[in-house]
């Protein structure tokens, strides 16, 4: 029986950090005018898979969701609190917030139940 030893090459710790940091300059470099979002997939009511944009400046427990949702979640209007706001910028465009419970939001992680969120 023929045993062959395979060695890899140990690579410096500090090559390792140098490589990345120089990428990660040159991705700043080339996204430096442009926004960059992070999202995720949820599971909505635990049966609509949807991709969701994960904001760290919206606050604990903030959950916003598409009013384009409310049909396919069989969510009415009427059962739910309206508000209105001004825009800050144009005086003549208000903007309709619809507060709502949702059944339930997770991830492979995490599952969260009887939401309130804004439609």
């Amino acid at each position: 029986m023929n045993n062959k030893t395979i060695r890899f090459p140990i690579l410096n710790f500090t090559f390792i950090i140098y490589i990345c940091k120089v990428y990660l300059k040159k991705l700043i470099t080339l996204f430096s005018n442009q926004s960059l979002d992070i999202t995720t997939y949820v599971l909505l009511n635990n049966k609509y898979k949807i991709n969701v944009l994960l904001d760290s400046g919206s606050g604990k427990d903030s959950f916003w969701l598409s009013e384009n949702l409310m049909n396919t979640l069989g969510i009415k209007k009427e059962m739910l609190q309206v508000m209105e706001k001004k825009s800050e910028f144009n005086p003549d465009l208000t903007t309709k917030f619809y507060n709502g419970d949702i059944g339930s939001i997770s991830t492979s992680f995490a599952t969260l139940k009887n939401l309130k969120s804004l439609l």
